[in-house]
């Protein structure tokens, strides 16, 4: 490789690195301005996931709850296991 090619690919690398770091630095000052997640949901006016879960478990309770004995769902949800589990894993 020629004196020349040489000085123009260091050029080019030089050019390239110096971008590189520049999108690095976007990068990291982007991250620096974090949001806590309680100030996201109150911005948004969302609620947490833990809570739409319990709401969600308490209406099916409610449907379940309602049906008659002889369905599968209601009666493990109301049986009493008897006896004790074995010890173990």
């Amino acid at each position: 490789m020629s004196a020349k090619r040489e000085k123009v690919v260091n050029i080019i690398n030089i050019n390239l690195l110096t971008y590189f770091n520049v999108i690095c630095a976007r990068l990291f000052e982007f991250h620096g301005d974090r949001v806590s997640n309680p100030e996201v949901l109150e911005g948004t006016g969302q609620q947490r996931l833990q809570d739409i879960a319990a709401e969600r478990r308490l209406r099916i309770a409610g449907h379940i709850i309602r049906l008659p004995q002889e369905i599968p769902a209601k009666y493990a949800m109301t049986r009493i296991p008897e006896g004790m589990r074995k010890v173990g894993k």
